[in-house]
């Protein structure tokens, strides 16, 4: 509770952290779920068939964020400062939603007319066709802003684990009776449906209606104006997270891709973490920018330094452990995902640090250079891929991601006068990991002035 105030709480210190609990709780169950069942499905399948199918999700996450339209920063933030103004509010999320489920039929529509020109097979077909409709379902996540901004996340956490929990039981029985790709893959529209029923049910319960929704062509017009940056930042980042592995099928074949989807996994699992801490603590970092500047970058070092440091923790043993571990959950079919996950895994530092300067880059409305950061390094990623992946195999396309993620998240910040201070505090982060102690130090010092003030 210390930490979390020092970070920008004060009266409301015990209600983030148990908003931050309830967040833990969720992804540690989904993700704990999910992954233990996915190992189960990954060794059913095999490196090809699994292949067949992240490549189908990969093609279809290309274009994820233009469903979201760049709204889950802006959207949490305008509902966060209109707390006070219930019709603004209501204005905000039909808005939103509107926007949102529009742009995810049309996403639909498009990936799946071009997936289906490029792939004739008709089981990849068919698993675009389903992997597509996760664009629809994102309209749903409005609620989940609405939640964010409340520091109401346990509603969401139910959301998502009953949705999960009953997908998982669904892709054992699924693997169990041999039911194969196909249905397994369809789980995904399951869960989507679930969580979109359980959303609505919650909001109602807060004596709210989406009845009282209205749609603001005013608000979406400032909305776009200002989101229309963060589209193609969220596309860029979408395409050096995702385009490796749709490349890798393109280039290699589908048990390469198998192999990498896994190191990726096991890379990725850990994402969650500052997601999950930012999402409940920055609506209280937005609002320290009112008090003081000064109190406002010291709380950003502060999420920083402790980011970059839980990020290095993760990556040095997994690094060392990579082979044992792919060979222990997977199998000796998957033991060449080992080494890629020894490399891909470093690129959660700047993931780490990422997440939270994304959020930083919107409050301060500097969208526009986080596009451009975002735009190179998805270029360069692509050219890196091109180039790599032909003469080192899967490991190129992990040398890509760790490089491009390097320069869009960090590197370039320098290159910008505004966004100087985030490449500054974020090399001081990364210092200060090396160093430990200053991290330790900072912590304990967190601790110490916000129990004084308890």
């Amino acid at each position: 509770m210390a930490l979390i105030d020092r970070l920008g709480l004060k009266s409301g210190a015990s209600k983030i952290l148990i908003n931050s609990g309830y967040l833990f709780f969720e992804k540690f169950l989904n993700l704990g779920l999910a992954f233990i069942v996915s190992i189960y499905v990954i060794r059913y399948l095999g490196p090809e068939k699994y292949g067949l199918w992240q490549y189908s999700v990969s093609l279809v996450a290309l274009i994820l964020p233009l469903g979201r339209l760049g709204t889950p920063h802006l959207a949490i933030r305008d509902l966060v400062l209109k707390d006070d103004d219930q019709s603004q509010k209501r204005k905000i999320l039909g808005s939103i939603f509107t926007l949102m489920l529009s742009a995810g039929i049309v996403g639909a529509i498009l990936i799946s007319v071009i997936g289906f020109k490029v792939n004739p097979d008709k089981v990849v077909r068919i698993l675009i066709l389903i992997a597509s409709t996760e664009l629809i379902f994102q309209g749903f996540e409005v609620f989940d802003y609405w939640f964010q901004s409340k520091v109401l996340s346990k509603y969401s956490v139910i959301a998502k684990s009953v949705a999960q929990v009953l997908v998982t039981l669904l892709k054992v029985v699924f693997v169990f009776f041999d039911l194969g790709l196909i249905l397994i893959s369809a789980t995904l529209i399951i869960g989507g449906v679930i969580r979109g029923f359980i959303y609505l049910y919650y909001y109602i319960r807060e004596d709210e209606s989406v009845l009282k929704w209205e749609f603001d062509k005013v608000y979406v017009i400032n909305l776009l104006r200002n989101s229309w940056p963060l589209i193609i930042s969220g596309l860029s980042l979408a395409i050096y997270m995702k385009i490796d592995q749709v490349m890798i099928r393109n280039i290699l074949g589908d048990i390469e891709v198998g192999n990498y989807a896994v190191a990726a996994k096991l890379s990725e699992i850990w994402y969650f973490i500052p997601m999950s801490v930012i999402s409940s603590v920055f609506p209280s970092i937005i609002n320290s920018k009112k008090e003081s500047i000064s109190k406002y970058n010291k709380r950003m070092q502060y999420l920083y330094n402790i980011l970059s440091f839980i990020a290095f923790c993760i990556a040095i043993p997994m690094t060392f452990l990579s082979d044992s571990i792919v060979k222990l959950l997977f199998g000796i079919e998957f033991i060449e995902a080992g080494t890629v996950l020894s490399i891909h895994i470093w690129a959660g530092i700047f993931v780490f640090m990422g997440v939270a300067r994304s959020k930083w880059i919107v409050n301060e409305n500097y969208q526009f250079y986080g596009m451009i950061f975002n735009v190179i390094g998805a270029f360069v990623n692509v050219v890196l891929n091109l180039f790599l992946i032909p003469q080192f195999g899967i490991l190129g396309a992990a040398w890509a991601t760790v490089i491009s993620l390097a320069l869009s998240g960090w590197l370039l910040a320098v290159c910008v006068q505004k966004t100087r201070i985030a490449f500054y505090m974020n090399s001081k982060a990364i210092m200060n990991t090396i160093l430990v102690f200053p991290v330790i130090k900072s912590v304990k010092q967190i601790y110490r002035d916000s129990y004084k003030k308890e």
